[in-house]
Protein backbone atom coordinates (compact mmCIF):
# COMPACT_ATOMS: atom_id res chain seq x y z
CA UNK A 1 0.00 0.00 0.00
CA UNK A 2 1.39 3.44 -0.73
CA UNK A 3 2.20 6.26 1.61
CA UNK A 4 -0.37 8.22 -0.06
CA UNK A 5 -3.20 5.49 0.43
CA UNK A 6 -2.11 4.99 4.06
CA UNK A 7 -1.79 8.45 5.31
CA UNK A 8 -5.57 8.98 3.51
CA UNK A 9 -6.97 5.93 5.34
CA UNK A 10 -5.86 7.54 8.70
CA UNK A 11 -8.96 10.42 7.76
CA UNK A 12 -11.57 7.32 7.43
CA UNK A 13 -14.39 7.08 9.55
CA UNK A 14 -13.04 2.79 10.33
CA UNK A 15 -9.60 3.42 10.87
CA UNK A 16 -11.03 6.24 13.69
CA UNK A 17 -13.51 3.80 15.22
CA UNK A 18 -10.84 0.83 15.31
CA UNK A 19 -8.13 3.07 16.50
CA UNK A 20 -10.59 4.17 19.40
CA UNK A 21 -11.61 0.64 20.17
CA UNK A 22 -8.05 -0.47 19.92
CA UNK A 23 -7.32 2.15 22.31
CA UNK A 24 -9.79 1.61 24.92
CA UNK A 25 -9.21 -2.38 24.22
CA UNK A 26 -5.92 -1.41 25.43
CA UNK A 27 -6.44 0.80 28.24
CA UNK A 28 -8.88 -1.75 30.09
CA UNK A 29 -6.64 -4.65 29.61
CA UNK A 30 -3.26 -2.73 30.59
CA UNK A 31 -5.72 -0.93 33.66
CA UNK A 32 -7.08 -5.05 34.72
CA UNK A 33 -3.35 -6.84 34.13
CA UNK A 34 -2.43 -4.10 36.39
CA UNK A 35 -4.76 -4.73 38.99
CA UNK A 36 -4.18 -8.39 38.56
CA UNK A 37 -0.02 -8.19 39.01
CA UNK A 38 -0.61 -5.63 42.42
CA UNK A 39 -3.16 -8.80 43.56
CA UNK A 40 -0.38 -11.36 42.54
CA UNK A 41 2.19 -9.11 44.41
CA UNK A 42 0.01 -8.32 47.47
CA UNK A 43 -0.60 -12.27 47.47
CA UNK A 44 2.75 -13.25 47.35
CA UNK A 45 4.15 -10.86 50.14
CA UNK A 46 1.08 -12.14 52.32
CA UNK A 47 3.06 -15.54 52.26
CA UNK A 48 6.13 -14.58 52.55
CA UNK A 49 5.42 -12.66 55.78
CA UNK A 50 3.06 -15.74 56.90
CA UNK A 51 6.44 -17.88 56.06
CA UNK A 52 8.21 -15.45 58.57
CA UNK A 53 5.46 -15.45 60.77
CA UNK A 54 5.43 -19.16 61.30
CA UNK A 55 9.03 -19.06 61.74
CA UNK A 56 8.76 -16.49 64.37
CA UNK A 57 6.14 -18.08 66.71
CA UNK A 58 8.31 -21.50 66.16
CA UNK A 59 11.57 -19.52 67.31
CA UNK A 60 9.62 -18.86 70.04
CA UNK A 61 8.45 -21.85 71.40
CA UNK A 62 12.10 -23.32 70.74
CA UNK A 63 13.29 -20.44 73.40
CA UNK A 64 10.96 -21.05 75.57
CA UNK A 65 11.75 -24.86 75.78
CA UNK A 66 15.11 -24.94 75.06
CA UNK A 67 18.83 -23.84 76.12
CA UNK A 68 20.62 -21.36 74.63
CA UNK A 69 22.92 -23.94 73.24
CA UNK A 70 20.30 -26.25 71.46
CA UNK A 71 18.88 -23.11 70.32
CA UNK A 72 21.53 -21.98 68.45
CA UNK A 73 22.40 -25.48 67.10
CA UNK A 74 18.38 -25.52 65.95
CA UNK A 75 18.64 -21.93 64.07
CA UNK A 76 21.74 -23.07 62.22
CA UNK A 77 20.26 -26.74 61.14
CA UNK A 78 17.24 -24.50 59.87
CA UNK A 79 19.42 -21.87 57.67
CA UNK A 80 21.61 -24.90 56.13
CA UNK A 81 17.62 -26.23 55.32
CA UNK A 82 16.16 -23.33 54.07
CA UNK A 83 19.58 -22.12 52.64
CA UNK A 84 22.14 -20.02 53.90
CA UNK A 85 21.63 -17.57 51.29
CA UNK A 86 18.04 -17.13 51.35
CA UNK A 87 17.09 -17.29 55.11
CA UNK A 88 18.74 -15.79 58.38
CA UNK A 89 17.74 -15.69 61.94
CA UNK A 90 19.68 -13.15 64.49
CA UNK A 91 18.85 -13.14 68.45
CA UNK A 92 20.42 -9.88 69.87
CA UNK A 93 19.56 -8.09 73.04
CA UNK A 94 18.53 -4.28 73.30
CA UNK A 95 22.03 -3.21 74.22
CA UNK A 96 22.78 -4.60 70.82
CA UNK A 97 24.47 -7.75 71.85
CA UNK A 98 24.06 -10.68 69.58
CA UNK A 99 23.13 -13.80 71.44
CA UNK A 100 22.70 -16.23 68.33
CA UNK A 101 22.62 -16.31 64.46
CA UNK A 102 23.08 -17.88 61.60
CA UNK A 103 25.66 -18.64 58.58
CA UNK A 104 25.85 -14.66 57.67
CA UNK A 105 28.29 -15.33 54.80
CA UNK A 106 25.70 -14.47 51.92
CA UNK A 107 24.72 -11.57 54.27
CA UNK A 108 27.88 -9.86 55.23
CA UNK A 109 26.30 -6.25 55.24
CA UNK A 110 23.31 -6.89 57.15
CA UNK A 111 22.87 -4.54 59.75
CA UNK A 112 19.95 -4.15 62.56
CA UNK A 113 17.34 -0.91 61.91
CA UNK A 114 17.33 0.26 65.67
CA UNK A 115 14.45 2.56 64.51
CA UNK A 116 12.36 -0.51 63.92
CA UNK A 117 13.65 -2.19 66.98
CA UNK A 118 12.39 0.71 69.11
CA UNK A 119 9.32 0.44 67.42
CA UNK A 120 8.86 -3.04 68.74
CA UNK A 121 6.06 -3.59 71.51
CA UNK A 122 4.12 -6.42 71.77
CA UNK A 123 3.02 -6.87 67.65
CA UNK A 124 6.08 -7.96 65.60
CA UNK A 125 6.88 -5.56 62.68
CA UNK A 126 7.63 -5.82 59.10
CA UNK A 127 10.31 -4.77 56.77
CA UNK A 128 11.47 -4.66 52.69
CA UNK A 129 15.16 -3.66 52.82
CA UNK A 130 17.96 -4.29 50.31
CA UNK A 131 21.24 -5.41 51.57
CA UNK A 132 24.21 -4.56 49.78
CA UNK A 133 25.74 -7.25 47.84
CA UNK A 134 22.88 -9.59 47.97
CA UNK A 135 20.76 -9.93 44.88
CA UNK A 136 17.24 -8.82 45.15
CA UNK A 137 15.42 -7.44 47.90
CA UNK A 138 15.02 -9.05 51.71
CA UNK A 139 11.69 -10.01 53.90
CA UNK A 140 12.57 -8.72 57.39
CA UNK A 141 10.64 -9.21 60.74
CA UNK A 142 11.56 -8.16 63.80
CA UNK A 143 9.85 -9.50 67.16
CA UNK A 144 10.51 -9.95 70.53
CA UNK A 145 11.31 -13.34 72.58
CA UNK A 146 11.43 -12.47 76.17
CA UNK A 147 13.69 -9.35 77.06
CA UNK A 148 15.63 -10.26 73.33
CA UNK A 149 14.80 -8.69 70.01
CA UNK A 150 14.78 -11.88 66.84
CA UNK A 151 15.24 -10.80 64.11
CA UNK A 152 14.45 -13.27 60.94
CA UNK A 153 15.03 -12.36 57.02
CA UNK A 154 13.95 -14.47 53.97
CA UNK A 155 15.34 -13.32 50.25
CA UNK A 156 12.48 -11.92 48.05
CA UNK A 157 14.86 -12.75 44.96
CA UNK A 158 12.51 -15.87 43.71
CA UNK A 159 9.43 -13.66 44.76
CA UNK A 160 10.77 -11.12 42.28
CA UNK A 161 11.80 -13.27 39.79
CA UNK A 162 8.42 -14.91 39.87
CA UNK A 163 6.90 -11.34 39.55
CA UNK A 164 9.30 -10.33 36.80
CA UNK A 165 8.45 -13.32 35.00
CA UNK A 166 4.40 -12.72 35.14
CA UNK A 167 5.36 -9.37 34.05
CA UNK A 168 6.65 -10.37 30.98
CA UNK A 169 3.73 -12.70 30.20
CA UNK A 170 1.25 -9.95 31.30
CA UNK A 171 2.66 -8.09 28.84
CA UNK A 172 3.18 -10.55 25.96
CA UNK A 173 -0.94 -11.09 26.44
CA UNK A 174 -1.32 -7.41 26.09
CA UNK A 175 0.32 -7.00 22.53
CA UNK A 176 -1.86 -10.66 21.15
CA UNK A 177 -5.22 -9.63 22.74
CA UNK A 178 -3.98 -5.45 21.45
CA UNK A 179 -3.29 -6.67 18.20
CA UNK A 180 -6.38 -8.91 17.73
CA UNK A 181 -8.57 -6.49 19.19
CA UNK A 182 -7.12 -4.34 16.18
CA UNK A 183 -8.52 -7.09 13.54
CA UNK A 184 -12.09 -7.18 15.42
CA UNK A 185 -12.45 -3.45 15.56
CA UNK A 186 -11.55 -3.37 11.96
CA UNK A 187 -13.65 -6.01 10.92
CA UNK A 188 -16.96 -4.69 13.52
CA UNK A 189 -15.66 -0.80 12.20
CA UNK A 190 -16.32 -2.00 8.06
CA UNK A 191 -19.14 -3.56 9.07
CA UNK A 192 -20.76 -0.56 10.71
CA UNK A 193 -19.92 1.85 7.63
CA UNK A 194 -20.84 -0.06 5.00
CA UNK A 195 -24.23 0.99 4.82
CA UNK A 196 -22.48 4.40 4.93
CA UNK A 197 -19.97 3.49 2.34
CA UNK A 198 -23.10 2.72 0.61
CA UNK A 199 -24.65 5.69 0.68
CA UNK A 200 -22.05 7.42 -0.49
CA UNK A 201 -21.51 5.14 -3.85
CA UNK A 202 -24.87 5.90 -4.60
CA UNK A 203 -24.19 9.52 -3.66
CA UNK A 204 -22.01 9.71 -6.38
CA UNK A 205 -23.61 7.76 -9.44
CA UNK A 206 -26.31 9.98 -8.78
CA UNK A 207 -24.30 12.95 -8.83
CA UNK A 208 -23.08 11.34 -12.53
CA UNK A 209 -26.65 11.41 -13.24
CA UNK A 210 -27.98 7.85 -12.44
CA UNK A 211 -31.09 9.90 -11.24
CA UNK A 212 -32.74 6.04 -11.02
CA UNK A 213 -29.97 4.82 -8.09
CA UNK A 214 -31.13 3.79 -4.62
CA UNK A 215 -29.29 2.61 -1.91
CA UNK A 216 -29.81 -0.83 -0.68
CA UNK A 217 -28.70 -1.91 2.60
CA UNK A 218 -28.64 -4.98 4.05
CA UNK A 219 -27.51 -5.06 7.98
CA UNK A 220 -25.68 -2.67 9.62
CA UNK A 221 -28.13 -1.70 12.16
CA UNK A 222 -31.73 -0.27 12.71
CA UNK A 223 -29.73 3.60 12.42
CA UNK A 224 -28.14 2.92 8.93
CA UNK A 225 -31.45 1.53 7.38
CA UNK A 226 -33.13 4.29 8.24
CA UNK A 227 -30.22 6.92 6.58
CA UNK A 228 -30.50 4.65 3.55
CA UNK A 229 -34.35 4.89 3.77
CA UNK A 230 -34.64 9.01 4.33
CA UNK A 231 -31.73 9.44 1.47
CA UNK A 232 -34.14 7.05 -0.90
CA UNK A 233 -37.41 9.30 0.02
CA UNK A 234 -34.82 12.73 -0.67
CA UNK A 235 -33.55 11.38 -3.67
CA UNK A 236 -38.00 10.49 -4.79
CA UNK A 237 -38.43 13.93 -3.88
CA UNK A 238 -35.46 14.98 -6.46
CA UNK A 239 -36.81 13.46 -9.06
CA UNK A 240 -40.47 15.22 -8.15
CA UNK A 241 -38.82 18.47 -8.54
CA UNK A 242 -36.73 17.36 -11.55
CA UNK A 243 -40.00 16.23 -12.94
CA UNK A 244 -41.69 19.47 -12.16
CA UNK A 245 -38.70 21.43 -13.34
CA UNK A 246 -38.77 19.70 -16.66
CA UNK A 247 -42.15 20.64 -16.89
CA UNK A 248 -42.00 24.39 -15.76
CA UNK A 249 -39.25 24.87 -18.24
CA UNK A 250 -40.74 23.26 -21.13
CA UNK A 251 -43.80 25.61 -20.39
CA UNK A 252 -41.80 28.22 -20.11
CA UNK A 253 -39.99 27.57 -23.40
CA UNK A 254 -43.59 27.18 -25.36
CA UNK A 255 -44.54 30.77 -23.19
CA UNK A 256 -41.72 32.54 -24.66
CA UNK A 257 -40.43 30.99 -27.69
CA UNK A 258 -44.12 31.11 -29.40
CA UNK A 259 -44.73 35.24 -28.85
CA UNK A 260 -41.11 35.83 -29.91
CA UNK A 261 -41.30 33.35 -33.04
CA UNK A 262 -44.88 34.90 -33.82
CA UNK A 263 -42.99 38.16 -33.13
CA UNK A 264 -40.04 37.48 -35.35
CA UNK A 265 -42.34 36.35 -38.18
CA UNK A 266 -44.30 39.54 -37.95
CA UNK A 267 -40.80 41.16 -38.80
CA UNK A 268 -39.96 38.68 -41.44
CA UNK A 269 -43.58 39.96 -42.93
CA UNK A 270 -42.35 43.86 -42.52
CA UNK A 271 -39.00 43.10 -43.91
CA UNK A 272 -40.81 41.30 -47.05
CA UNK A 273 -43.68 43.20 -47.49
CA UNK A 274 -43.60 45.83 -51.08
CA UNK A 275 -45.43 48.69 -49.02
CA UNK A 276 -42.70 48.78 -46.48
CA UNK A 277 -39.68 51.62 -46.59
CA UNK A 278 -35.86 51.38 -46.05
CA UNK A 279 -36.19 52.80 -42.40
CA UNK A 280 -39.48 49.81 -41.66
CA UNK A 281 -36.93 47.65 -43.11
CA UNK A 282 -34.31 48.57 -41.02
CA UNK A 283 -36.22 48.24 -37.81
CA UNK A 284 -37.94 45.23 -38.68
CA UNK A 285 -34.35 43.53 -39.57
CA UNK A 286 -33.17 44.55 -35.96
CA UNK A 287 -36.21 43.04 -34.54
CA UNK A 288 -35.40 39.49 -36.53
CA UNK A 289 -32.27 39.69 -34.87
CA UNK A 290 -33.26 40.31 -31.39
CA UNK A 291 -35.60 37.75 -31.54
CA UNK A 292 -32.95 35.42 -32.70
CA UNK A 293 -30.83 36.63 -29.93
CA UNK A 294 -33.28 36.11 -27.38
CA UNK A 295 -34.82 32.60 -28.63
CA UNK A 296 -31.14 31.45 -28.65
CA UNK A 297 -30.24 32.89 -24.71
CA UNK A 298 -33.49 31.32 -24.28
CA UNK A 299 -32.72 27.69 -25.56
CA UNK A 300 -29.11 28.10 -23.97
CA UNK A 301 -30.71 28.44 -20.47
CA UNK A 302 -33.10 26.12 -20.62
CA UNK A 303 -29.85 23.91 -22.38
CA UNK A 304 -27.95 24.74 -18.61
CA UNK A 305 -30.52 24.30 -16.69
CA UNK A 306 -31.73 20.38 -18.19
CA UNK A 307 -27.45 19.99 -17.44
CA UNK A 308 -27.77 21.51 -13.62
CA UNK A 309 -30.26 19.37 -12.84
CA UNK A 310 -29.41 15.92 -14.28
CA UNK A 311 -32.46 16.21 -16.98
CA UNK A 312 -30.54 16.07 -20.02
CA UNK A 313 -30.48 13.44 -21.93
CA UNK A 314 -27.15 12.76 -24.02
CA UNK A 315 -26.77 10.31 -26.96
CA UNK A 316 -23.60 8.96 -25.89
CA UNK A 317 -21.58 7.68 -28.65
CA UNK A 318 -17.74 7.13 -28.92
CA UNK A 319 -16.08 10.24 -30.18
CA UNK A 320 -13.06 11.53 -31.63
CA UNK A 321 -12.36 14.72 -29.42
CA UNK A 322 -9.10 15.35 -31.60
CA UNK A 323 -11.35 15.84 -34.17
CA UNK A 324 -14.22 18.04 -32.93
CA UNK A 325 -11.15 20.47 -31.88
CA UNK A 326 -9.78 20.52 -35.29
CA UNK A 327 -13.15 20.74 -37.26
CA UNK A 328 -13.69 23.69 -34.03
CA UNK A 329 -10.42 25.06 -34.83
CA UNK A 330 -11.21 25.25 -38.81
CA UNK A 331 -14.73 26.79 -38.48
CA UNK A 332 -13.10 29.90 -36.36
CA UNK A 333 -10.07 30.29 -38.65
CA UNK A 334 -11.03 32.78 -40.55
CA UNK A 335 -12.61 34.81 -37.36
CA UNK A 336 -8.87 34.67 -36.20
CA UNK A 337 -7.62 35.37 -39.51
CA UNK A 338 -9.58 38.91 -39.69
CA UNK A 339 -8.00 39.75 -35.43
CA UNK A 340 -4.92 38.81 -36.85
CA UNK A 341 -4.28 36.37 -34.31
CA UNK A 342 -2.67 32.79 -34.80
CA UNK A 343 -4.49 30.09 -33.76
CA UNK A 344 -2.63 26.88 -33.54
CA UNK A 345 -3.99 23.31 -32.80
CA UNK A 346 -1.89 20.75 -31.12
CA UNK A 347 -4.67 18.23 -31.58
CA UNK A 348 -3.20 14.88 -34.07
CA UNK A 349 -4.65 11.14 -33.71
CA UNK A 350 -7.41 9.61 -32.51
CA UNK A 351 -8.63 10.77 -29.12
CA UNK A 352 -12.38 8.91 -27.91
CA UNK A 353 -14.48 9.73 -25.34
CA UNK A 354 -18.08 8.69 -24.56
CA UNK A 355 -19.98 11.71 -25.09
CA UNK A 356 -22.56 13.10 -26.75
CA UNK A 357 -21.05 15.18 -30.17
CA UNK A 358 -23.70 18.03 -30.60
CA UNK A 359 -22.84 18.92 -27.05
CA UNK A 360 -19.28 18.98 -27.09
CA UNK A 361 -19.13 20.57 -30.17
CA UNK A 362 -20.93 23.55 -28.48
CA UNK A 363 -18.60 23.23 -25.40
CA UNK A 364 -15.47 23.71 -27.48
CA UNK A 365 -17.46 26.26 -29.54
CA UNK A 366 -17.92 28.09 -26.77
CA UNK A 367 -14.45 27.77 -25.46
CA UNK A 368 -12.68 28.71 -28.96
CA UNK A 369 -15.00 31.73 -29.03
CA UNK A 370 -14.16 32.84 -25.67
CA UNK A 371 -10.39 32.60 -26.53
CA UNK A 372 -10.46 34.81 -29.87
CA UNK A 373 -13.22 37.17 -27.99
CA UNK A 374 -11.16 38.13 -25.34
CA UNK A 375 -7.26 38.22 -27.27
CA UNK A 376 -6.15 40.98 -28.71
CA UNK A 377 -5.02 41.54 -32.27
CA UNK A 378 -1.92 40.26 -33.51
CA UNK A 379 -2.22 37.75 -30.35
CA UNK A 380 -1.92 34.06 -30.30
CA UNK A 381 -4.43 31.25 -29.98
CA UNK A 382 -3.34 27.78 -28.79
CA UNK A 383 -5.83 24.63 -28.25
CA UNK A 384 -3.74 21.25 -27.33
CA UNK A 385 -5.11 17.66 -26.26
CA UNK A 386 -3.15 15.81 -23.46
CA UNK A 387 -4.54 12.06 -23.20
CA UNK A 388 -3.61 9.52 -20.04
CA UNK A 389 -4.77 6.35 -19.21
CA UNK A 390 -8.37 7.45 -17.51
CA UNK A 391 -8.58 11.33 -18.80
CA UNK A 392 -8.41 13.81 -21.54
CA UNK A 393 -7.71 17.25 -21.06
CA UNK A 394 -8.29 19.77 -23.94
CA UNK A 395 -6.20 22.81 -23.16
CA UNK A 396 -7.14 26.47 -24.10
CA UNK A 397 -4.36 29.07 -23.64
CA UNK A 398 -5.14 32.63 -24.86
CA UNK A 399 -2.62 36.02 -25.07
CA UNK A 400 -5.66 38.11 -23.82
CA UNK A 401 -5.85 40.54 -20.71
CA UNK A 402 -6.09 37.63 -18.55
CA UNK A 403 -8.97 37.07 -15.46
CA UNK A 404 -8.64 39.40 -12.16
CA UNK A 405 -9.05 37.71 -9.15
CA UNK A 406 -12.04 38.35 -8.43
CA UNK A 407 -13.73 37.09 -11.29
CA UNK A 408 -11.84 33.55 -11.19
CA UNK A 409 -14.49 32.10 -8.69
CA UNK A 410 -17.46 34.14 -10.71
CA UNK A 411 -17.09 33.57 -14.58
CA UNK A 412 -18.78 30.18 -14.95
CA UNK A 413 -21.99 32.03 -13.48
CA UNK A 414 -24.95 32.78 -15.77
CA UNK A 415 -24.88 36.29 -17.27
CA UNK A 416 -21.81 36.96 -15.54
CA UNK A 417 -19.16 38.84 -17.83
CA UNK A 418 -15.75 40.02 -16.56
CA UNK A 419 -15.72 42.62 -19.12
CA UNK A 420 -17.61 45.57 -16.58
CA UNK A 421 -18.06 48.02 -19.98
CA UNK A 422 -19.77 45.29 -21.86
CA UNK A 423 -17.61 45.99 -25.44
CA UNK A 424 -17.47 42.79 -25.88
CA UNK A 425 -20.55 40.61 -27.85
CA UNK A 426 -22.18 37.70 -25.86
CA UNK A 427 -25.31 37.18 -23.20
CA UNK A 428 -22.67 35.69 -20.17
CA UNK A 429 -23.71 32.35 -20.79
CA UNK A 430 -21.32 30.71 -22.53
CA UNK A 431 -18.81 29.36 -20.03
CA UNK A 432 -21.72 28.36 -17.70
CA UNK A 433 -22.81 26.27 -20.87
CA UNK A 434 -19.58 25.12 -21.02
CA UNK A 435 -19.11 23.81 -17.69
CA UNK A 436 -23.02 22.25 -17.57
CA UNK A 437 -21.95 20.21 -20.78
CA UNK A 438 -18.62 19.12 -19.22
CA UNK A 439 -20.20 17.90 -16.14
CA UNK A 440 -23.01 16.32 -17.87
CA UNK A 441 -20.09 14.42 -19.31
CA UNK A 442 -18.67 13.43 -15.86
CA UNK A 443 -15.83 16.44 -16.41
CA UNK A 444 -15.23 19.45 -15.31
CA UNK A 445 -13.73 22.88 -16.23
CA UNK A 446 -10.36 24.36 -14.59
CA UNK A 447 -8.60 27.44 -15.34
CA UNK A 448 -4.94 28.72 -14.88
CA UNK A 449 -4.64 32.51 -14.44
CA UNK A 450 -2.23 34.77 -15.61
CA UNK A 451 -3.61 38.32 -15.61
CA UNK A 452 -2.16 40.29 -17.87
CA UNK A 453 -0.36 37.45 -19.98
CA UNK A 454 -3.59 35.61 -20.74
CA UNK A 455 -5.99 32.94 -19.44
CA UNK A 456 -5.73 28.80 -20.24
CA UNK A 457 -9.07 26.71 -19.46
CA UNK A 458 -8.69 23.24 -19.09
CA UNK A 459 -11.16 21.09 -20.41
CA UNK A 460 -10.93 17.39 -18.34
CA UNK A 461 -13.34 14.22 -19.89
CA UNK A 462 -12.72 10.53 -18.92
CA UNK A 463 -11.09 8.64 -21.35
CA UNK A 464 -12.92 5.86 -23.57
CA UNK A 465 -12.41 2.53 -22.17
CA UNK A 466 -12.81 0.81 -25.60
CA UNK A 467 -9.73 2.51 -26.57
CA UNK A 468 -7.39 1.43 -23.54
CA UNK A 469 -8.32 -1.86 -24.51
CA UNK A 470 -7.20 -1.50 -27.86
CA UNK A 471 -3.93 -0.52 -26.58
CA UNK A 472 -3.72 3.01 -27.56
CA UNK A 473 -0.33 4.78 -26.40
CA UNK A 474 -1.30 8.13 -24.08
CA UNK A 475 0.77 10.87 -22.99
CA UNK A 476 1.65 10.65 -19.40
CA UNK A 477 2.23 14.71 -19.25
Amino acid sequence: MSLKKTFKRRHTLVFQLTLWYVVFFAVSSLAAFSIFYLLVNSLSRSYADADLLTEYNEFQDLMRSSDMQTVKSEILLEAQAEGVDKFFIMLFRPSGQILAYTDLSSWQNLQIDWDMVKKISDKELFQTVKIAGHPGSTRVIYGKVGEDIVMIGSSGRVNELFLANVRKALVIILLIFTSFAGFTGLFLAGRAVAGINEVSRAAREISGNALTRRVIVKGGGLEITNLASTFNNMLDRINLLINGMREMTDNIAHDLKSPITRIRGMAEMALTGQDADSNQQCQAADIIEECDRILDMINTMLLISEAESGAMILNRESVDIAEIVRDGCDLFMPIAEEKNINLTCSAAGNCLVEGDRSLLQRLTANLLDNALKYSAENGKVEISIRQTKKQVKIIFCDTGPGIAEDDIKEIFNRFYRADRSRTKPGSGLGLSLALAIAKAHGGTITTANNPGRGATFIVTLAGNRKQDDQGVNHDQT
